[in-house]
């Protein structure tokens, strides 16, 4: 998570100044860089946390008692991370263009949906803890999908553009 606040403040940052400057070419650049940053390090993120599930849970505290009921959470959680932070970061740049009630519905999309899910998968089906993580997942989904949406409506001030996805690592060490 601190990798991908990491991401996304700084490249949010980047935009918001290049746009100050009114220069959309390179904060369209920014937003390409950041989307290539996150479909690169989180899924090798993704897999390291799926690796190593259990150190993980260990180092950070838990109980013997409490590592073979969190894996199976985790490893979902995992799975969802950069779907997650793809959210997230979507979340702050929309922010960072002006669109602040757009980015709080980010949010509200998440937080409502994961509420709704939880309580069908864990009361309605008894997927116990799995059933929360895979809400958890959804959830992250739905607001993914509704934060890049901003990215291709017609009011939008910054367009996603398949064209610019090359990676520039002066921008990325920029956003870093």
């Amino acid at each position: 998570f601190a990798v991908g606040m990491t991401f996304s403040v700084g490249a949010a940052s980047l935009i918001s100044l290049q746009l100050g400057c009114k220069e959309l070419y390179k904060a369209e650049k920014v937003l390409s860089n950041v989307f290539l940053m996150m479909i690169v390090v989180f899924p090798c993120m993704t897999l390291a946390g799926w690796l190593f599930t259990d150190e993980l849970l260990l180092a950070f505290g838990a109980s013997e008692n409490l590592v073979s009921v969190s894996r199976n959470y985790l490893r979902i959680i995992f799975l969802g991370m950069t779907i997650d932070m793809l959210a997230v970061a979507g979340n702050f740049i929309i922010r960072a263009a002006g669109h602040p009630i757009y980015s709080m519905i980010t949010l509200i999309i998440g937080a409502v949906v994961n509420m709704i899910l939880d309580a069908l998968f864990i009361l309605g089906f008894g997927w116990g803890i799995e059933g929360a993580a895979i809400a958890t997942v959804i959830a992250q989904l739905l607001a993914a999908l509704w934060a890049f949406s901003y990215f291709f409506r017609k009011g939008s001030v910054l367009r996603f553009k398949p064209a610019k996805l090359r990676p520039d690592f002066t921008v990325c060490k920029q956003i870093i």
